[in-house]
């Protein structure tokens, strides 16, 4: 598919220079009418209400949205949009959503080759992949962005300042797309962890998992149930080092005996066995070997970030390696398999499918949840208060493991990258629409996405701050609630193809007074809350992100499912001769299926000496 791709590709430049530059329907001359460019302009104003007309020429720009499969506010429409029109009146710029496409179920391989075929170019990509990216950068189809962001996007160019930003963004050190998303704490540094952890999770260095209270109570008496936890927080409105360590498990050993004593404890939930936990929730190995075995081994601290059983950096060795062959990992799958042999790690979970999964969470027959895999914790608790428990978060107090892992972070501006296709584009309209995606990132640009125009009259401003004037409206925007409020006036980016979404202060949850709540708990449950950690900027080594680049690494991730079917087979052992067995049997699979040592040095080569070589000083 690769080669085909290319191959087309170059077709495209030789009909773009037969015909000029493809279809410049935008513009001839695309510069700003105003004598204060509108971008600049906006520091001066409150509210885009107030803020002049554009009065030169108007473009409408189409956009692909490359991301996944669909995009997630694909054919929505909004019935009263308070948004779109007075972008444009002040911009001249309008997204539409005429010729504006996503992947329609596609791989973006597969719909790049149709994009191709049809020469249905848009004006504008959103997260393209990197490797796609480097196919349109050799072919000069993309722009190169780096001189022009310090001239026609101030904003932006402002976080510039910070080397690592949109480290993922640069190839051969030039800028090709361009994200106005990273985290708050990046964007803006003063901002309070507390303030920070209202809408998203604090940077921890730990991991967690969900137990319910009724047990964690009769084996650790002084652990608070989920009811007195909420009541502390609902009280305070945060939580103190101690409170987010209450209850805790500070090492491996701790935990396992708590899952051996749980076990002992007999309890059934009617005629049926609670178990401790387990080792599978109805899909692959990443809840067990990624997460929980991650937080025990201090190699993983999701959602944060660290290392999965594929493939990781090692700063003792100094370089990737493959974790499912190193004695430590092996170690850690023994233990396991020691527990799942004593069925205090149920062994019915290895044959169990997704839906057996979450009715034994709903039903409270696993005393201890851990991984992404967990079902809407929420959900879970209100049923289960009826029952007299409720799961609550408990942190596993084991630091990520800095002296062998980094955790190495390219993802830090979000997957919301801009790039402007030359054949779509004029050069003369490009600073205009340079200026468009900059404005987006003042605070008027944020501002009208969260709340509309004064015009619309959707907000006035009080002495406790900006509040909705609809009351539906500020149901949806300020407590989540599902009644469509937001896409009918086309706030929060809700209508398609939207907006370029900026890292945003402006959110109703940073405005509004704060209202305790028990997702705001669980986030405030992070020990990132006292002690955050730094990330490490490069560009991640994981084997899928590799996969688009080596043909070894490539054929083991289509071939995925029979390593996980080995790896997970190695739970079944009875005994230590079969563990071995089994375990072998493992690697020759992950070995068959491309993985192999000359495999690994390609990937070592094309990691150090390409993709990240200009963040390789950041690993020591």
């Amino acid at each position: 598919m690769k080669k085909a791709i290319a191959f087309l590709l170059a077709l495209v430049v030789m009909s773009s220079l037969l015909v000029g530059c493809g279809d410049k329907s935008t513009s001839e001359n695309a510069v700003d009418a105003n004598d204060i460019p509108f971008n600049v302009m906006a520091e001066e104003y409150d509210d885009i209400s107030d803020m002049p007309d554009y009065t030169g020429k108007k473009l409408e720009l189409k956009v692909w949205y490359c991301l996944g499969s669909y995009a997630p506010n694909r054919n929505k429409v909004a019935t009263k949009d308070v948004v779109t029109p007075e972008v444009a009146r002040v911009t001249g710029v309008t997204i539409t959503p005429e010729g504006s496409f996503d992947n329609g179920g596609d791989t973006q391989d597969a719909k790049v080759a149709k994009v191709i075929a049809t020469d249905t170019w848009p004006h504008l990509l959103i997260g393209c992949q990197k490797n796609t990216m480097a196919q349109l950068i050799e072919e000069d189809l993309v722009y190169d962005l780096t001189d022009l962001i310090p001239k026609y996007m101030p904003n932006l160019n402002k976080l510039l300042e910070k080397d690592d930003f949109l480290n993922d963004s640069r190839i051969d050190g030039r800028l090709y797309e361009i994200t106005l998303s990273a985290p708050l704490e990046y964007v803006y540094p003063d901002m309070s962890p507390e303030l920070i952890a209202r809408n998203s999770n604090p940077k921890s260095d730990t991991g967690y998992v969900y137990v319910r209270d009724d047990i964690l109570k009769k084996l650790k008496p002084d652990a608070y149930t989920q009811k007195e936890l909420q009541a502390i927080f609902d009280k305070n409105h945060t939580l103190t080092k101690e409170e987010i360590l209450n209850g805790a498990f500070n090492s491996k050993e701790e935990f396992f005996d708590f899952l051996r004593q749980v076990k002992d404890l007999n309890i059934k939930v009617g005629n049926r066995k609670v178990y401790p936990t387990y080792a599978r929730t109805g899909s692959d190995n990443w809840d067990l070997m990624t997460q929980l075995l991650g937080f025990l081994n201090g190699y993983n601290m999701y959602p944060t970030g660290g290392e999965n059983y594929f493939t990781y950096y090692d700063k003792q060795t100094g370089n990737i390696e493959y974790m499912f062959q190193q004695p430590d990992f092996k170690e850690s799958i023994k233990e396991i398999t020691a527990l799942v042999q004593e069925d205090i790690v149920s062994q019915d979970s290895l044959v169990d499918n997704r839906a057996s999964y979450e009715e034994k969470c709903a039903n409270g027959e696993y005393a201890v949840l851990y991984g992404g895999g967990v079902p809407d914790i929420a959900t879970i608790n209100k049923n289960a208060e009826k029952s007299g428990y409720q799961y609550r978060k408990v942190i596993l107090n084991i630091p990520f493991n800095t002296e062998k892992y980094v955790n190495v972070k390219n993802n830090l501006t979000g997957g919301t990258k801009y790039a402007v296709l030359k054949n779509a584009v004029s050069e003369e309209d490009l600073p205009h629409v340079l200026r468009f995606i900059d404005f987006m990132a003042t605070d008027v640009g944020q501002k009208v996405v969260q709340w509309g125009p004064k015009s619309a009259g959707l907000f006035k401003e009080t002495e406790n701050g900006r509040r909705y004037t609809d009351p539906e409206l500020e149901a949806c925007m300020v407590n989540g609630e599902a009644n469509q409020r937001d896409l009918y006036y086309n706030l929060n980016n809700k209508a398609w193809p939207g907006f370029p979404l900026a890292t945003n202060r402006w959110q109703p949850v940073y405005i509004y007074d704060f209202t305790p709540n028990e997702a705001a708990l669980n986030r405030f449950m992070s020990t990132g809350l006292y002690n955050p950690i730094e990330y490490v900027q490069g560009i991640r080594y994981d084997i899928y992100n590799l996969a688009s680049y080596n043909e070894g690494a490539e054929k083991f991730w289509n071939a995925r499912a029979a390593f996980e079917t080995a790896l997970t087979k190695i739970l079944t052992a009875k005994n230590d001769q079969q563990f071995e067995s089994l375990y072998n049997d493992m690697v020759g699979v992950a070995e068959r299926n491309g993985l192999t040592d000359k495999t690994l040095k390609e990937l070592n080569d094309l990691w150090k000496n390409d993709l990240n070589k200009d963040y390789m000083d950041n690993l020591k």
